[in-house]
C-alpha cells in the first residue's frame, strides 16, 4: 500500500489523483481481515514535502503489526545525475525515528531484501527504509515486474519489457515460459541507480563565495553568495533590512572580489544604525540568517493593493515558465531560485530569475535590482523554491509584492502574518495540478478545475 503521509492536504499533493488518506487506512484494515498482515505500507519521503510525516507515520503504525517502508525519493531521469536536493536519505530518516521511539538494525528475511530492517528497541515491530538512491541495490535486486498486459519488466525503470501474453497466448507450456523468464533474466543488465548515482558525482559543483558588505566604511556582515549580481544583493539586503529607505539614499556601489568586499557608501549616514545593529533576530533563513532591529516594527504600516487578480490560468502558466528555465540547479542542485513575474493581460512574464546558496540572497538581489530598474512591485507575483518562513513574508511584503508562491511548504509564523498582511499566499506549487491557497483568497480566481484551499 502507499501512503506517502497522515496529512490530508500534503498527500492529496503528494499523489497528484486528489486521493484521500481515509480510503488508504480502509484498504489496510481491510487487508489485514483478509489475512494478508503485515501490510507493507510504502511511503516516498520528498524534501520539502513530507519530511515533516516520518515520525508521524511511525509513530501511527508502531505496534499495529504493519511495516512502514520509507523510501528515498527518485526523480524522473534516465542517465543524469540525482536531484538531491529532494533526496531525505534514509540515515537522516532513521535518526529522526530513532530520537524519539529508539530502534536498531536487524537482519533481512532474505538475501536480496532491498528494504533494510530496522525493529523498535521495545519489541513493538519494524520499520524499513530502501535507498534507492544513497545505496543503489541493483546488482542484488531480485525483483522482476509483471504489467496487467503481459509484460516482464525486470527493473521499475525499465522503458520496455518481454512478452509473456504472447507465449501463453500462442500455447507454450509451463517450461516452455519459464525457461524464457530464466533466460531473460540471467540477460539482465539493468544498473539504472547505480548509473544515476554514478552519474551524480559528475554533476557541476556550485561555487559559494564570502561576500562583506561595508556601508561608510562600516562592516554591517558577511554573505556567502555564488555572486551572480553583487551589486544588487548588497543593495538588497539593505533595503530589506530597513538600513536604507530609498536607492536615492545610496550613492555609490563598489564589488571588489579580490578583497571580497562590496563597498557601500551613502549620501547621508544611516540614522539609528548603532541601534539597529545591537538588536539582532536569528531566523530560519538557509544557514541561520539575521534581521536587525524590530523584525515586526514595520508590519503595520504595510499596505498592499486589494485590486489586483491571479488567475489559476496565470498561476500554471508562472509555473511552467520557471520550469524551463535554464537553471544552475538543474546541472548542479544545491540552491534555491527565486523570480519576480509580471501579471498582465497579455500573459505572465518573468523579468528576474535569480539562484543562490541561501533563499533569501535570491530575494534581495531581485529586491535591489527592483530599485536599481525602477520597477514596482504592486501587481507582481513573486515566486520562490524555498519554505515561507516570516521573514520571506516580511521581504515580500515591503517590495509590496501581494502575490507570493514557492514549491515549498510553510511556517506557521509565515502563515500568521501572511494573513495579518492579506499577502496571497500559495505553497505546495511544484508544476501539478495540485497547489495549497493558504491566504489572500480574495485576490484568487479559479479558472481550472478545483484546488485544496488551507
Amino acid at each position: 500500500m502507499s501512503l506517502d503521509s497522515l496529512d490530508e492536504r500534503v498527500f492529496r499533493m503528494m499523489n497528484d489523483a486528489d486521493f484521500p488518506v481515509s480510503e488508504v487506512l480502509a484498504g489496510i484494515d481491510a487487508a489485514a481481515a483478509a489475512g494478508l498482515a503485515p501490510v507493507k505500507i510504502n511511503t516516498v519521503v520528498k524534501r520539502g514535502s513530507n519530511e515533516d510525516s516520518i515520525v508521524p507515520m511511525a509513530r501511527r503504525f508502531k505496534g499495529s503489526g504493519h511495516i512502514v517502508r520509507f523510501i528515498e525519493y527518485m526523480d524522473v531521469g534516465a542517465t543524469n545525475g540525482w536531484r538531491m536536493d529532494d533526496v531525505v536519505p534514509s540515515a537522516e530518516v532513521i535518526k529522526m525515528i530513532d530520537a524519539e521511539m529508539p530502534i536498531e538494525q536487524t537482519d533481512p528475511n532474505y538475501t536480496g531484501e532491498v528494504a533494510e530492517r530496522w525493529r523498535y528497541r521495545d519489541g513493538s515491530g519494524e520499520i524499513g527504509v530502501i535507498s534507492s538512491v544513497t545505496q543503489a541495490f541493483c546488482r542484488t535486486c531480485t525483483r522482476a515486474r509483471l504489467s496487467t498486459d503481459g509484460m516482464l519488466y525486470t527493473c521499475l525503470f525499465a522503458t520496455a519489457g518481454y512478452d509473456l501474453r504472447g507465449m501463453l497466448r500462442g500455447g507454450s507450456s509451463d517450461e516452455e515460459i519459464s525457461g524464457a523468464i530464466a533466460r531473460i533474466w540471467q540477460a539482465r543488465a539493468d544498473r539504472y541507480s547505480e548509473v544515476r548515482t554514478a552519474e551524480t558525482a559528475k554533476l557541476r559543483k556550485i561555487g559559494e563565495h564570502p561576500l562583506t558588505l561595508y556601508v561608510d566604511k562600516r562592516e554591517i556582515v558577511t554573505l556567502m553568495t555564488l555572486g551572480q549580481a553583487p551589486e544588487a544583493l548588497a543593495i538588497g539586503y539593505l533595503r530589506n533590512q530597513r538600513l536604507v529607505k530609498s536607492i536615492e539614499e545610496i550613492a555609490a556601489v563598489q564589488v571588489d572580489w579580490e578583497t571580497a568586499s562590496v563597498v557601500v557608501t551613502t549620501r547621508k549616514a544611516i540614522k539609528g544604525l548603532d541601534k539597529k545593529m545591537k538588536k539582532r533576530t536569528v531566523t530560519t533563513g538557509c544557514g541561520q540568517g539575521t534581521v536587525f532591529g524590530d523584525l515586526m516594527a514595520e508590519i503595520d504600516s504595510v499596505k498592499l493593493r486589494s485590486d489586483v487578480r491571479l488567475t489559476e490560468e496565470a498561476l500554471h502558466a508562472l509555473l511552467e515558465a520557471v520550469r524551463h528555465k535554464e537553471t544552475i540547479y538543474k546541472s548542479a542542485g544545491a540552491v534555491h531560485g527565486c523570480a519576480l513575474a509580471a501579471n498582465t493581460p497579455a500573459g505572465v512574464e518573468i523579468l528576474y530569475f535569480i539562484e543562490d546558496v541561501g533563499r533569501h540572497n535570491a530575494v534581495d538581489a531581485i529586491a535591489g535590482q527592483m530599485w536599481l530598474d525602477g520597477v514596482d512591485g504592486s501587481d507582481k507575483i513573486f515566486y520562490t523554491t524555498g519554505r515561507l518562513t516570516s521573514e520571506m513574508v516580511i521581504k515580500a511584503a515591503q517590495m509590496q509584492i501581494p502575490f507570493l508562491v514557492s514549491r515549498s511548504g510553510l511556517t506557521k509564523m509565515g502563515h500568521d502574518i501572511a494573513a495579518k498582511l492579506g499577502i496571497t499566499m500559495i505553497g505546495r506549487a511544484a508544476g501539478g495540478k495540485h497547489y495549497l491557497l493558504f491566504t489572500g483568497k480574495h485576490r484568487f480566481r479559479k479558472t481550472v478545475a478545483p484546488t485544496m484551499v488551507a
